[in-house]
């Protein structure tokens, strides 16, 4: 077999083991006018015509910088050079600090994907991004998914197809290519607490601490990806043998929940409250957990957003009780004899349509009491 050697070859050669599903594909790339975006953009556009791809372009001017409508020009014109379409839109307001710039750049490309059609929203994320990545969450404090870093292609329809490759490669082959860019002047600025990482921190592990400290920290995250994939996936298994649903409700056999190990448990109760929009952190989760496993039968533990879990002797039931409604009577007209009517009735919060007839009683010719004939659910 041979091995992929230039950059183009493997990039083509990633592109091809994503499943991005049936052709063709519609991208929307996220393109600010920067080295990684361009770089990429030029690789979807010139280096990989064999795939079934459609691909146009989304830009957005954060107006945060003086210069950032003549990256928005940039941008159009590269578009323009390289027939490619353009969605571009500029904020009202200038956002409060890098999350909230990030916070309305997915909002805007979220909306553009909608308005394009397009599959996945694609973005310049690089090895160096995903290794800075891993080590923010690392210090700031993350479990194991955390750990495994930004996924080649999110839930949200997020594909990064740049994650294998490093930042000085990207920057060679821009170069060897003669391609253009536009240099964020915020990225010399240590301001951000990545830009501290990825200017101060890094750098000094790999001078005086470790060398390869960012091919250490992208293994890591490999690592930490393959074992949360198989929690995943023995999870999954497990809560198709504990759970099952009932008329909205997840109902959870608890006795068969304790022979798993807590870890499993854990993910079992995350996962269920998800189904209801309910996202606890990882205290609030074990809590759920362990008041299924230990609590009392008539227990009830009441969640955000009206979710409960209600304790039933070995069961535990997970949703959304559905507001009672009140009784409301039946109205019997004034019926002659052999007249009959049927009206709707609500009893003990169900509703039902009676039926009620008027019949002679012992042969009589005078009315009868009126008389309920059935209940029809």
């Amino acid at each position: 077999m041979t091995v992929p050697s230039s950059l183009e070859e493997r990039f083509l050669e990633n592109m091809r083991g994503l499943e991005l599903g049936a052709p063709p594909v519609r991208l929307l790339v996220a393109v600010s006018g920067g080295l990684d975006s361009v770089t990429l953009l030029y690789l979807l556009r010139f280096c990989a015509r064999e795939l079934p791809l459609e691909i146009s372009v989304a830009h957005l001017d954060h107006a945060m910088r003086p210069d950032s409508a003549s990256d928005a020009r940039w941008v159009r014109g590269l578009c323009e050079a390289w027939v490619l379409p353009l969605v571009s839109s500029r904020l009202e307001r200038r956002p409060a600090g890098e999350t909230g710039a990030r916070a309305a750049r997915y909002r805007f490309l979220r909306q553009a994907a909608l308005d394009e059609a397009a599959r996945f929203v694609v973005t310049g994320h690089h090895a160096d991004d995903q290794a800075e990545t891993v080590l923010f969450r690392a210090v700031r404090g993350t479990g194991l998914g955390g750990l495994a870093g930004m996924p080649p292609i999110s839930d949200a329809g997020v594909l990064r197809p740049l994650l294998p490759f490093w930042r000085e490669e990207l920057l060679r082959f821009a170069r060897e290519r003669r391609l253009a860019w536009r240099e964020d002047s915020t990225n010399a600025s240590a301001d951000a607490a990545r830009n501290v990482i990825r200017l101060e921190i890094l750098p000094r592990l790999e001078s005086e601490v470790a060398p390869a400290a960012r091919r250490n920290l992208l293994r890591l995250a490999q690592l930490a990806g393959e074992a949360e994939s198989a929690l995943q996936r023995e999870a999954a298994r497990a809560e198709a043998e504990i759970v099952r649903d009932d008329a909205g409700w997840a109902i959870l056999a608890r006795r068969r929940l304790r022979a798993y190990d807590s870890t499993i448990g854990t993910r079992i109760v995350r996962n269920l409250l998800r189904r209801f929009g309910v996202v606890l952190g990882r205290t609030g989760t074990r809590r759920a957990l362990q008041f299924i496993m230990r609590a009392p039968s008539g227990r009830v533990l009441a969640l955000p957003d009206g979710v409960r879990i209600e304790l039933e002797l070995e069961a535990a039931r997970v949703g959304r009780p559905v507001p009672r409604l009140e009784d409301e009577p039946l109205a019997i007209e004034r019926l002659a004899p052999g007249e009959q009517m049927q009206a709707p009735v609500r009893i003990g919060g169900r509703a039902y349509l009676a039926r009620v007839r008027v019949a002679r009683c012992n042969g009589e010719s005078e009315t009868a009491e009126p008389g309920l004939h059935g209940l029809v659910p």
